[in-house]
């Protein structure tokens, strides 16, 4: 059994803003959709707010 016959059936993958993931998660289960889990979300959310106070 290879890694693509592993991400059959796969619809939705959490990951997090490295860009190998992202390349990796194309490259096996195209069709899935990438979702940033819940940490990578509030820390995006807290950078942004940090640029728009210091600004």
């Amino acid at each position: 059994m290879d890694d693509f016959s592993l991400s059959q059936g796969v619809e939705i993958v959490y990951q997090g803003r490295a860009v190998a993931y992202v390349d990796g998660v194309r490259d096996c289960a195209p069709d899935a959709v990438q979702v940033a889990d819940g940490w990578q979300v509030w820390r995006n959310l807290a950078t942004a707010a940090e640029r728009a106070v210091a600004s």
